[in-house]
């Protein structure tokens, strides 16, 4: 109390009593002890009165001509607290109503010898209303609450993802891609809503083109509950700088499984998700289709390219000749042939709409990519896309690539 939020308490008139169960108050009778130098308050009233219980109040900013406890003298002589919890900074303040008050938080738990988890604070009050922290030097996160007028509490905002998968219509398949570099969700405040940074979902779709600095919308990241069909619109909020996307509503604390997806010309409400290789999905907007090239060493790059877009693919031939290059579409019925620019061999596809290889006729690969196929409940289903090893038949029918395969569960 004392030396606390710069008060320096004056006992004439910051402490208050009242009679137990009465709701009357005064103010204290100061005394001073001319001897001790001791300042004393006393608090009953008549020699007659000296048994009885009292109960004593702190008024920092007094209670005026207030007789009793009424509630503007409440209002504005209330104390609210600021706690840190967790990550090794667990503490509490208080402040009076009114006051500005600064609290600084360590980016890295310091009971932790490695400082490589680095924390993402946030600071919400008892409404939920969120402070947004300013990052400093020295790894630290300082919260400025100005006028305080309620509690704040100070924790850590990332926490695990929750079960959560992520998909794209890729070569007229509904595919789903590996999410390991999703180690986190965001939760601001109490209201039960996780978050997802666009920059993880940046690096989840990396090979789709997805950045992170352009402004994103719900309609982007469509999603569904954990094997339903209909798709429903995410929420993308900025926070700090930063967009953010959520897929679950105010106040649900529980998480369920759930698909998102990236469409980034956006997807309708109530959208349906196709079926793998349906007319559907082969006309769906959103869709995105491969470009193999296959180069002489058997090295292969993929990439990924937005339906109808025009895309030109430049190769380096090397000691091959421009006559042993071709880029074919899936179904065979388009065929490209290069043309010589510089060193370089272009190819160029005028509105993409299926997946096109380009490839030299003189390459001896020691692989072949093969995708793996079964059925499940009457759709194919994607077993695996794997580098397979192969021979070549150098005596029955020279030429002939043998496919060695391999036993998989």
């Amino acid at each position: 109390m004392k030396n606390g939020e710069n008060q320096n308490p004056d006992a004439n008139n910051k402490f208050v009593s009242a009679y137990r169960g009465k709701s009357r108050i005064e103010y204290g009778k100061v005394y001073t002890d001319t001897e001790s130098g001791k300042t004393y308050v006393s608090y009953n009233y008549g020699q007659n009165k000296q048994g009885e219980a009292i109960d004593v109040y702190y008024l920092p900013n007094g209670k005026g001509l207030a007789l009793n406890l009424k509630d503007s003298v409440k209002k504005d002589n209330s104390f609210y607290s600021v706690e840190v919890k967790g990550e090794g900074q667990d503490r509490i303040r208080y402040a009076l109503t009114g006051t500005v008050v600064e609290e600084a938080v360590a980016d890295f738990n310091p009971q932790l010898s490695d400082q490589t988890d680095q924390i993402e604070w946030t600071c919400m009050g008892t409404d939920d209303k969120v402070i947004d922290g300013i990052r400093e030097s020295g790894n630290q996160t300082r919260f400025t609450i100005g006028k305080i007028t309620q509690s704040y509490v100070i924790q850590r905002a990332d926490q695990t993802a929750f079960d959560i998968q992520f998909y794209i219509y890729a070569d007229n398949e509904v595919r789903k891609l590996p999410a390991d570099s999703l180690k986190k969700v965001y939760k601001w405040n109490r209201q039960g809503r996780c978050y997802l940074s666009v920059s993880d979902l940046a690096e989840i779709y990396r090979e789709f083109g997805l950045n992170a600095e352009e402004t994103q919308s719900g309609n982007y990241f469509p999603y569904t509950v954990r094997g339903e069909k209909t798709l429903a619109q995410a929420t993308v909020v900025t926070y700090k700088g930063q967009q953010y996307v959520s897929y679950n509503l105010d106040k649900q604390e529980a998480t369920v499984p759930t698909d998102v997806y990236y469409m980034p010309k956006g997807a309708s409400d109530g959208e349906k998700i196709p079926d793998n290789n349906s007319d559907q999905i082969k006309q769906n907007k959103n869709s995105f289709y491969s470009v193999t090239v296959i180069n002489p060493d058997g090295n292969r790059t993929v990439s990924y390219y937005k339906k109808d877009s025009a895309v030109t693919i430049s190769v380096d031939p090397g000691d091959t000749k421009e006559s042993d290059w071709l880029c074919a579409s899936e179904d065979e019925n388009k065929t490209i042939s290069p043309v010589k620019q510089g060193d370089k061999l272009t190819f160029s596809i005028g509105k993409i709409e299926q997946p096109y290889t380009v490839a030299c006729n003189t390459f001896a690969p020691a692989t072949l990519n093969i995708k793996f196929y079964t059925f499940v409940n009457n759709e194919r289903y994607n077993v695996l896309n794997e580098e397979i090893p192969v021979i070549k038949d150098t005596t029955t029918k020279p030429g002939t690539v043998i496919i060695i395969f391999l036993m998989m569960s």
